[in-house]
């Protein structure tokens, strides 16, 4: 018996809908609200398991000063944020998971939450101009790990 290849249409549930990570494919839900977000994305422990494998990472001695001070900025809540707010506007350019008016509350969301992670860096960085432009640099990279 020959069955004939079809492609499966990609299913969209309806209204908000939330699914644990890992459970559901990106298909199956459709980005209608930034304030209900359908997928809550383990940020922290991305970041953490990137974090883990830089370069001055604690393990085969001490953690050296630079991975320490980028430690304490990606521990921030504006990191784990802004870092969630750039997923889904990329998933979004990529997958069309996203609605339209719904991209630019998501980028508002993610600039608000760099200028704040800016700010905690400043602190952090205790008026030292070199560790404050290594930081800025390094998040970045830290987020699209």
């Amino acid at each position: 018996v020959h069955v004939p290849f079809q492609v499966e249409t990609p299913r969209v549930l309806p209204g908000p809908v939330s699914c644990k990570f890992g459970s559901c494919s990106l298909f199956d839900v459709k980005v209608e609200t930034a304030d209900a977000l359908p997928v809550e994305f383990p940020t922290a422990s991305f970041l953490d398991e990137t974090l883990a494998g830089m370069l001055g990472a604690p393990g085969n001695g001490p953690a050296s000063k630079n991975w320490l001070r980028l430690q304490a900025v990606v521990m921030q809540d504006s990191a784990a944020q802004c870092c969630t707010a750039l997923t889904w506007v990329v998933l979004g350019h990529l997958f069309q998971v996203v609605e339209p008016h719904c991209m630019s509350a998501l980028k508002q969301t993610m600039a608000q939450n760099w200028f704040q992670l800016s700010l905690q860096i400043d602190s952090l960085s205790e008026g030292n101009r070199r560790f404050k432009d290594n930081l800025m640099e390094a998040v970045p990279a830290v987020f699209v790990q």
